[in-house]
């Protein structure tokens, strides 16, 4: 995957990367809700150079201790594109697993609408 080509800030390494098309420059802040503003949401690319087409689960932690799982489906490539739909703001460490195997890890600071 050519990176400068995206257009959007990322973060990961060569076998694990979050596009973070929600956000603007280089802020990786992300809202609540799965929304940004009426015309934008909270969509990230993930991509997993070893996912064999399995759907990733996306599991969010909070520095408070708060918790979600949200199921985002594979399209073919390695791509798991999501709406994130992170409950609360504070910092969180979003951490992607398939199956029973960790394949990354985020952290990025939420705020609320």
């Amino acid at each position: 995957m050519a990176l400068q080509s995206l257009g959007a800030p990322w973060m990961g390494n060569d076998r694990f990367i979050a596009v973070l098309f929600y956000a603007t420059g280089d802020d990786p802040m992300l809202r609540t809700g799965g929304t940004m503003s009426s015309t934008r949401t909270t969509k990230i690319l993930w991509w997993v150079a070893e996912s064999g087409g399995a759907a990733m689960e996306l599991h969010g932690r909070s520095t408070s201790g708060s918790t979600f799982t949200q199921l985002v489906p594979s399209v073919g490539g390695g791509q798991h594109p999501s709406i994130v739909n992170v409950p609360s703001v504070g910092c969180w460490t979003l951490r992607a697993t398939i199956g029973s195997k960790t394949v990354g890890a985020v952290t990025v600071p939420v705020e609320g609408h």
